[in-house]
C-alpha cells in the first residue's frame, strides 16, 4: 500500500522541521554561531586555534558576499581544521560522500523530460538556497514540490502519464559524473587536507566550493552542450516538445550514473565500517604497517562515536571565549549528522514513494529488503540509487512508452 500524497509531505515536512531545528537552530544556542563570528566574521579576524593561518577574509570583494561565506567557510574550518578526532574526521568524509551523490540525484532529477521548464527543474537555485539555509530545511521542501507539480510521481500502471517523462538527454547524462567530479569532489579535496596546501588555497577552496550547485549548472550546460556539438547529436526535444533519447539508450547511459554513485558511496561506507568493526588486533597491525592511519585504529573509533549523534536537545556546547584547536568538531559534526541524516531520510522516503507506485512486480517485503542490503552497504545514496533504478525501467512497458507525456 502506498502512502498519500499528503500523508507523505506531512512526514516530508516533520522531516525538515526536526532536522533544522537540531542542526540550524543548535548553532545559536551551542556556542558555534558565536565562534563562527568571534573568530572569522568579525575582526581580527584571526581564525580558530589550530586552523591554517592567516585566515583567507576576502574571496568576492563584495561586502555582503563575503560576509556569508566567511560564515559558510567557519562552519567547515571547525569541521576540518585543527586536532580533530578522528572518528569526526571518519563521519566528515562519509557524511561528504553521501552529499555528493544524494546532490547528484537530485539534479538528475531536475534533467528529466517531465520536469523540463519546471520549478522542479531548478535544482541549481534550490541547491544554492540549501547552502544558505542548509540541506535538511530546503530538500525536504523540494521533494513536497516534486510530489505535486512533476508528473514523474504522477507515474504508476493506472495513470495516463507516459513513462517517458523519465528521460533524459543522453550527454546530460554522460557528462553529469564529470560535472560532480569537477564542481564538487575536486574542491573538497583541499578542504580535507588543510596541511597539504597553502592557508590561502585551503581557504579559497571552501569558500569556492560554497556555491557549487551554481558551478554545477555551469559546467553541466557547457559540457553538455560542447558535446553535442562534437558529436553533432540531434536536439534534445523535437519540434512538439518531446524526448528524442530512445529509452534503451537512457537505460544504458543512467544505469552508469546509478553505478558510479553507489560504487563511490560503497567504497565509502564500507571502508569506514572496516574501520569501526576492526578487532583490537587488526588495529594495532594496522597502526604499525601505515602509522599515518594509527589515529584511526584507536578504540575511540567505534559505530556509535562515528554514527550516532547527540539527541535533538541535548547538542554538544563550547565557550568561545576559551576555544581549543579541533574543539568545533564535534559541533559541526553533530550539524552534519541530522543535517544528512533528515535530508536524505526525506529522499529516502520520496524515492519509496515513487517506487511504490510506479514498480509493482516486487512486494514490500522484496522492497524492504533490497533498501536495508544496499543501505547497510553504501548508506542513502546506494539504497536511493536502487530504488530510482527500478523505478526508470518501467520505461521498458511499451505501453507505457508509447503514451504522450501529459
Amino acid at each position: 500500500m502506498v502512502i498519500p500524497r499528503p500523508a507523505l509531505a506531512a512526514g516530508l515536512l516533520g522531516c525538515a522541521i526536526v532536522g533544522g531545528y537540531a542542526a540550524v537552530g543548535s548553532m545559536s544556542k551551542n556556542g558555534f554561531g558565536d565562534a563562527i563570528f568571534s573568530y572569522v566574521v568579525d575582526p581580527p579576524h584571526a581564525g580558530f586555534p589550530g586552523a591554517p593561518r592567516p585566515l583567507l577574509r576576502e574571496y568576492t570583494g563584495l561586502g555582503l558576499v563575503d560576509d556569508v561565506l566567511a560564515v559558510l567557510v567557519g562552519y567547515f574550518s571547525g569541521l576540518f581544521d585543527g586536532d580533530v578526532a578522528p572518528e569526526h574526521r571518519l563521519f566528515a568524509v562519509w557524511g561528504m560522500t553521501q552529499f555528493a551523490a544524494c546532490w547528484t540525484l537530485l539534479a538528475l532529477e531536475g534533467l528529466r523530460a517531465g520536469n523540463r521548464r519546471r520549478l522542479v527543474s531548478w535544482t541549481g537555485t534550490m541547491g544554492v538556497i540549501f547552502q544558505m539555509a542548509s540541506w535538511t530545511i530546503t530538500v525536504p521542501l523540494w521533494l513536497i514540490l516534486h510530489l505535486f507539480t512533476s508528473p514523474v510521481a504522477e507515474l504508476s500502471p493506472a495513470s495516463s502519464v507516459s513513462a517517458s517523462v523519465l528521460l533524459v538527454d543522453l550527454w546530460d547524462l554522460a557528462v553529469l559524473p564529470l560535472t560532480v567530479a569537477f564542481t564538487f569532489i575536486t574542491p573538497t579535496v583541499a578542504m580535507f587536507l588543510p596541511s597539504h596546501f597553502s592557508p590561502a588555497a585551503h581557504y579559497g577552496a571552501i569558500a569556492l566550493w560554497q556555491p557549487f550547485p551554481l558551478w554545477h549548472s555551469i559546467v553541466q550546460f557547457v559540457l553538455s552542450r560542447l558535446a553535442r556539438v562534437v558529436d553533432r547529436a540531434p536536439p534534445a526535444v523535437d519540434a512538439q516538445g518531446r524526448s528524442n533519447t530512445p529509452p534503451t539508450a537512457f537505460l544504458a547511459q543512467v544505469k552508469s550514473v546509478y553505478s558510479f554513485l553507489t560504487l563511490l558511496s560503497v567504497a565509502v561506507q564500507v571502508t569506514v565500517l572496516l574501520l569501526v568493526f576492526a578487532p583490537a588486533a587488526v588495529r594495532e597491525s594496522l597502526a604499525l604497517s601505515y602509522p599515518s592511519l594509527g589515529p584511526f585504529a584507536e578504540p575511540s573509533v567505534a559505530f556509535a562515536s562515528v554514527f550516532v549523534p547527540c539527541g535533538p536537545l541535548s547538542a554538544p556546547a563550547v565557550d568561545p571565549a576559551s576555544l581549543g584547536s579541533g574543539d568545533l568538531a564535534p559541533l559541526a559534526v553533530y550539524f552534519l549528522q541530522y543535517d544528512m541524516y533528515f535530508g536524505c531520510g526525506a529522499m529516502l522516503l520520496w524515492a519509496l514513494y515513487l517506487h511504490g507506485n510506479a514498480v509493482k512486480k516486487t512486494t514490500g517485503l522484496q522492497v524492504a529488503g533490497k533498501v536495508l542490503w544496499w543501505f547497510a552497504l553504501g548508506g542513502f545514496a546506494s539504497a536511493l540509487s536502487t530504488l530510482l533504478w527500478e523505478r526508470d525501467t518501467i520505461i521498458e512497458e511499451p505501453e507505457k512508452a508509447e503514451k504522450k507525456i501529459q
